[in-house]
């Protein structure tokens, strides 16, 4: 296992304000280098700079290895309208209504 100490800063660098779908000002990309640290379980351990996150396997490219260095690009959308409205019926399917009994 690498300590954090041995690792370059992961650069982060945002791409243009462009192409936001809320209108909210945001920024619409993000990338971010990551170090595969350790994986186990179908969970990889990735450094971003100085934070140690966990990270579902599904996110990165199949076939990583610890020790791999991962570029992760990110940028907001505009929810695909026929998906949206079929998921929120699937969802109301089941939901009995009135307040969430625990």
């Amino acid at each position: 296992m690498i300590s954090d100490h041995d690792l370059p800063a992961g650069p982060r660098t945002e791409a243009g304000a462009g192409d936001d779908p809320e209108g909210a000002g945001r920024t619409n990309a993000l990338t971010i280098r990551l170090f595969v640290d350790e994986i186990s379980d179908g969970v990889a351990r990735v450094l971003v700079d100085e934070q140690v996150l966990a990270l579902a396997l599904i996110f990165l490219p199949q076939g990583v290895r610890e020790g791999d260095w991962v570029e992760l690009r990110t940028r907001v959308i505009a929810a695909p309208p026929t998906e949206t409205a079929a998921h929120r019926k699937r969802l109301a399917a089941d939901d009995p209504g009135g307040p969430i009994k625990l």
